[in-house]
């Protein structure tokens, strides 16, 4: 550690923006929350801290008595009074020792947002807004930034749950599917969700206004509740077990999961999910993510000056809603709640479109 990284209040203020971590799978976001907050803590308490507080006191000094008399403090000054002394005596104050109100940096200090709220099933990149940072966490989720998800699954075991750790349900056989069938699906689900995306804006599909969205870029949804899948792609392929590229937004652990066994469905089979694996958000990479071991204060404010410098070259910009240019506001409050309904009751379909 740099000597100028050996004085904890001013690491401290160093402490500010947005953070990428690694979170493992089947670890809580309160579990992993504590655990960051704790390691940072702990190398904190163990630099150099401000001094303990003082306090000011009297102390009456009578005849015969000598100043030698009062251990462990500062005489400041004395004062005559009469046949005594009145000595001004400056202390440590026990009220701000350590050991009575404990650690100077607790976790609780920290203040963190997480931008993209993985689940307790997922696993991978973790994006999270220290202290100051914490605002900037919100407009970018507010901003609807594309995630990029590597999402395993394995045929011939379907479950309650779609994972497959789940109850089992069922059972079908799975050697008649072939990579070209289940590319061929995941082109055909690709383009409906596609269009799926103008339906949720409420614009005819070959209109003016349809170009005009497709234009201007991403289609991002308005609402954080409506998943939108943008991109579906075959990585791995190996029976039973397979691999996919799946880009979305407002995405759950049960909606990817929903879409696995949607596609052993329509292969005539059953499907469940074994791994669900966070790769990108926005601009940030799986590369720029921190590894527990490599949670150290020299590794967070230097991930942390890094995320800055993407974040000025990648605009933040808030998202309007999708449904625009209409002339009545009603209308579009009612469309959306059309298009919210029409979105929720398609994407457990979008398979057989």
């Amino acid at each position: 550690m740099t000597s100028r990284l050996t004085f904890a209040p001013d690491v401290w203020r160093m402490l500010n923006g947005i953070l990428c971590v690694y979170k493992p799978a089947e670890t809580s976001n309160r579990i992993f929350s504590i655990s960051l907050g704790r390691r940072i803590c702990e190398e904190l308490n163990q630099m150099k801290t401000r001094p303990q507080q003082t306090y000011v006191d009297l102390v009456k000094i009578g005849p015969g008595e000598d100043l030698s008399s009062i251990k462990g403090k500062k005489i400041v000054s004395t004062v005559p009074d009469g046949e005594d002394t009145i000595a001004v005596v400056e202390g440590p104050s026990y009220a701000d020792h350590p050991a009575v109100i404990g650690p100077r940096y607790m976790g609780t200090d920290i203040k963190q947002v997480f931008v993209n709220n993985l689940g307790y099933r997922f696993s991978g990149l973790t994006v999270v807004g220290i202290n100051n940072g914490c605002q900037t966490a919100q407009r970018i989720r507010l901003s609807h930034w594309l995630r990029v998800y590597h999402v395993s699954g394995k045929f011939g075991t379907g479950t309650r749950t779609f994972f497959d750790d789940g109850p089992i349900a069922e059972k079908a056989t799975f050697h008649k599917i072939k990579r070209p069938m289940l590319e061929r699906l995941l082109a055909a689900s690709q383009s409906s969700h596609q269009r799926l995306m103008f339906e949720s804006a409420g614009v005819p599909l070959d209109s003016q206004r349809a170009y005009e969205l497709a234009s201007e870029g991403m289609i991002r949804p308005s609402s954080t509740t409506v998943p939108l899948v943008y991109s579906l792609k075959l990585l791995e392929f190996d029976l039973p077990n397979f691999r996919i590229e799946i880009k979305v937004i407002n995405e759950t652990d049960q909606y990817l999961a929903t879409l696995i066994h949607e596609l052993g469905l329509k292969l005539n089979t059953v499907a469940a999910c074994s791994k669900i694996h966070c790769v990108k958000y926005g601009p940030f990479e799986l590369k720029h993510a921190l590894l527990r071991k490599h949670w150290t204060l020299d590794n967070i404010i230097a991930n942390l000056h890094e995320n800055a410098n993407i974040l000025k070259d990648f605009k933040l910009v808030m998202r309007d809603p999708i449904v625009r240019g209409h002339s009545n506001a009603n209308d579009n409050t009612t469309n959306t709640n059309e298009n919210v309904s029409k979105t929720n009751d398609a994407y457990t379909t979008s398979f057989s479109r």
